[in-house]
C-alpha cells in the first residue's frame, strides 16, 4: 500500500492553461490590493490599517479567503521572518515589508515588497535595496527549462549575487561571507517555494527538481538588518 500524496503533488505541480490563468488572476488581485494598502501606509498610519485595507481589497475583489496570514511588518518588526503582530504604529524613517497573498477560485498568491513609509528612500536603503533587486533580476533571468535548472539552482544563485551586495555593506569578501556561512545572519530563507492551490504547493516535489513547462513558484530574496548590528 502506497499512499498517494506524492502522486498527486506531482500531477499538481504541473499546471494546465486554466490553472496558470487562474494564478494570473490570484496574483493581479493581490497586486490591486498592495496598492490598497501601500496608499494606507503613510507616516502615523499602522500595519493593522495596512493589513486591513490589503485584506479589505482582496474580499470585495472576489477573494474566497487570504491565502496566509499577512506579515505586515515596520522597522524591527521588518527583520523577523514571518512576523505576526501587525500592531505598531508606522514610524518616519522606517521601511515597511509586507507579505501577503489571496486566494481567488481555489488558487493563491504570494507577493512580498518592503518600502520607504515616508516615501523616500535613505542612501542606505537604497543600497540594501538594490542589491536585492539584482538577486531578485539575476534568478528570473536564470529561468528556463533546461533538464538542470531549478529552483535549489535559483537559491544558489542568489546567495552568491546577495553575498556579492553584503561584501560591499560589510567590508568583507562574498567568498567569506559564503564559505562560513554568514550570509545566512541577513538572509535566513530560501529564494522561493512551489505556487499553487497551496502557498507551499506540493512539498514532496524537491527543489532540486529541474524546472519544467507549466510549473509555478515564486521568486522572492531578502537581505534582513537590525538597527543594533555593529557589523554594518
Amino acid at each position: 500500500v502506497r499512499g498517494l500524496t506524492a502522486l498527486t503533488h506531482v500531477l499538481r505541480w504541473r499546471k494546465s492553461e486554466a490553472e496558470i490563468e487562474l494564478i494570473r488572476q490570484s496574483v493581479e488581485l493581490d497586486m490591486k490590493a498592495f496598492a490598497r494598502a501601500y496608499a494606507t501606509s503613510g507616516v502615523g498610519s499602522s500595519e493593522a490599517a495596512v493589513m486591513a485595507a490589503h485584506e479589505a481589497a482582496c474580499r470585495i475583489g472576489g477573494a474566497d479567503r487570504l491565502a496566509y496570514p499577512s506579515v505586515v511588518g515596520s522597522g524591527a518588526g521588518a527583520c523577523v521572518v514571518h512576523y505576526h503582530p501587525n500592531d505598531k504604529i508606522l514610524r518616519d524613517g522606517d521601511l515597511l515589508l509586507m507579505d501577503a497573498g489571496c486566494e481567488l477560485n481555489g488558487y493563491v498568491s504570494d507577493i512580498t515588497r518592503t518600502w520607504p513609509i515616508n516615501g523616500k528612500w535613505t542612501s542606505a536603503q537604497e543600497d540594501v535595496y538594490g542589491a536585492v533587486l539584482d538577486a531578485h533580476d539575476a534568478c528570473v533571468r536564470a529561468v528556463r527549462v533546461d533538464h538542470e535548472t531549478s529552483l535549489a539552482h535559483l537559491h544558489r544563485l542568489s546567495v552568491e549575487v546577495l553575498a556579492h551586495g553584503l561584501a560591499k555593506l560589510l567590508k568583507t569578501s562574498a567568498h567569506s561571507l559564503i564559505r562560513s556561512g554568514e550570509y545566512t545572519k541577513y538572509y535566513p530563507h530560501s529564494v522561493g517555494h512551489w505556487l499553487g492551490m497551496d502557498t507551499h504547493d506540493v512539498p514532496t516535489v524537491s527543489i532540486a527538481t529541474p524546472f519544467e513547462n507549466n510549473v509555478v513558484f515564486t521568486i522572492e530574496p531578502g537581505l534582513y538588518f537590525r538597527h543594533d548590528d555593529l557589523d554594518v
